[in-house]
């Protein structure tokens, strides 16, 4: 299974793989204890005994699933490394930073890391183990993704992407390996969440504990898993991202990474501002981008000068006239 993509200017690297055969083979087990205990082979006790011996099993596959999610990506269109996660990108170090590729290498096998100080630094592959495949998988590293990654570290950006952006101090904008996203505050988990979530727990132990029905068993289990979702999706709160791709000149509207809406900038009518009242007291100063065929509230600001300098920003992006390197 490949574990890196290599495009023009860019590279993508799974550190992290699914071990989706032991997956399986969790799975398999599962429904042979279900056919066992459906055909009378063995009782709900030991059906129970077995499912909760069993559990922190389906807990660390949930984490090592979310887990391969996890990418690393050297972008050369904005000289930058990131990590995405499932719901959010970081940047992790500049180009401008002189980051190096280094080896570490353990009982267990060897794994490449970035760094540019004498830290172990980040990953950026999988642990290759000292076994046949294992060396097979880093031979195969070395080879395609080494040289890769060496290119688009040396990529330059043109000279008006560099002079354009580079003098440009954004307050509102961070960079991302798409484009340049509106930045948004994070917030903390609510009550709320915290509650469904363990209203989730609750469902599973009076399932284990008390119910002595299969069928019962199966609707605390569903039970389990609407609470756990719910909460889950309230705790990661998906919020909108709006992002200005200033290469291809395209307006994304993206929630979990997918893009949902997406606008030329040639198609842009006007940005404006306006005032919304909250309860005859409080007043926000929306910014807003119209397009064509929809309007879009960039971000609801307090302050009338951090409006006209949002307005101002966004501006500059939709004006900027970049030579896109990746073509």
């Amino acid at each position: 299974m490949k574990f890196y993509k290599i495009g023009h200017n860019k590279v993508v690297i799974h550190p992290f793989l699914f071990p989706m055969g032991q997956f399986l083979f969790l799975l398999v087990c599962l429904g042979i204890l279900v056919c066992f205990y459906l055909t009378g082979l063995i009782g709900l006790k030991t059906f129970k005994t077995l499912n909760l011996l069993l559990s922190p099993f389906w807990v660390g596959k949930a984490f090592e699933l979310v887990y391969s999610r996890y990418q690393i990506i050297f972008d050369g269109a904005t000289r930058t490394i990131y990590s995405k996660k499932i719901f959010f990108s970081e940047r992790l170090l500049s180009f401008d930073q002189l980051p190096q590729v280094k080896i570490i290498t353990s009982r267990v096998g060897s794994q490449y890391r970035v760094s540019h100080t004498s830290e172990l630094g980040h990953i950026i592959s999988p642990i290759f183990r000292w076994t046949r495949s294992g060396q097979l998988q880093k031979e195969d590293f070395e080879k395609n993704v080494l040289p890769a990654i060496n290119v688009v570290l040396a990529s330059q950006l043109s000279s008006s992407h560099s002079s354009q952006f580079h003098s440009k101090n954004f307050v509102f904008y961070q960079r991302d390996p798409i484009g340049y996203v509106l930045s948004s505050s994070r917030r903390t988990p609510n009550l709320a969440a915290l509650i469904y979530c363990a209203l989730a727990v609750v469902s599973v132990v009076i399932s284990f504990l008390f119910v002595s029905n299969i069928y019962a068993m199966i609707l605390f289990f569903g039970l389990f898993f609407v609470l756990m979702l719910y909460g889950g999706v309230m705790l990661v709160r998906p919020e909108r991202a709006l992002v200005f791709d200033v290469l291809n000149r395209t307006f994304y509207v993206m929630y979990f990474n997918l893009v949902l809406n997406k606008h030329r900038f040639e198609d842009v009518v006007q940005l404006k501002t306006a005032r919304d009242y909250l309860y005859r007291f409080n007043h926000l100063v929306s910014v807003k981008i119209q397009f064509k065929d929809a309007e879009y509230t960039l971000k609801r600001l307090p302050d009338s000068q951090e409006a006209i300098h949002l307005v101002e920003e966004t501006e500059f992006l939709l004006k900027c006239q970049t030579t896109d390197e990746r073509s």
